[in-house]
């Protein structure tokens, strides 16, 4: 099941990544998302906006500027500030990705059935509130760990023997 999970998780970034390959997986799409919906926004607005630390927004704007994305420009009246605002490139790359997502999301509902996609959608709350859960459980103590170790070492050795017994020993063995 974590396997099938997995591959569907790997799935839907690979298909992001067809959706939008200038942003290189990075959540730039958000970023451009904020910045489109709020021409001129400044470096601090943009953080705050965005609920990061402002050099990690200066350096995914970085990112986003060298690939042609967005431009700077400084404030007139205060040099200190400067104004983001995306170029063509930039408001394309976003067109491109919200029209993949839509086409993405279109293309899922067509391999359930509407009564599949709420069994789908009641299961995926279920496994996440069971994460969730997990998150509250202590279960992570030095103790139960030396025991996982512990237990994972017994099954490989008895793995190991299973693998080097000769066959007919047993048979042998059982007769005595």
């Amino acid at each position: 099941m974590i396997g099938s999970i997995k591959k569907l998780n790997e799935a839907i970034r690979h298909q992001q990544g067809i959706m939008s390959p200038e942003s290189n997986g990075r959540g730039h799409g958000r970023l451009l998302r904020t910045i489109a919906a709020n021409e001129g926004i400044s470096g601090v607005e943009l953080a705050l906006k965005m609920d990061m630390a402002p050099p990690v927004i200066s350096e995914k704007l970085a990112g986003l500027e060298e690939n042609g994305m967005i431009y700077r420009e400084r404030d007139q009246k205060d040099r200190r500030r400067t104004h983001i605002y995306l170029t063509n490139d930039g408001a394309m790359a976003l067109a491109r990705r919200e029209f993949g997502q839509k086409r993405f999301e279109e293309r899922i509902r067509e391999c359930l059935s509407e009564e599949e996609q709420i069994v789908f959608c009641e299961m995926c709350e279920r496994i996440m509130s069971g994460v969730r859960d997990m998150e509250k459980d202590p279960v992570y103590t030095d103790e139960s760990l030396i025991d996982f170790y512990e237990q994972q070492k017994a099954h490989r050795l008895h793995e190991e023997k299973q693998i080097y017994r000769k066959p007919g020993r047993d048979k042998k063995s059982a007769r005595k």
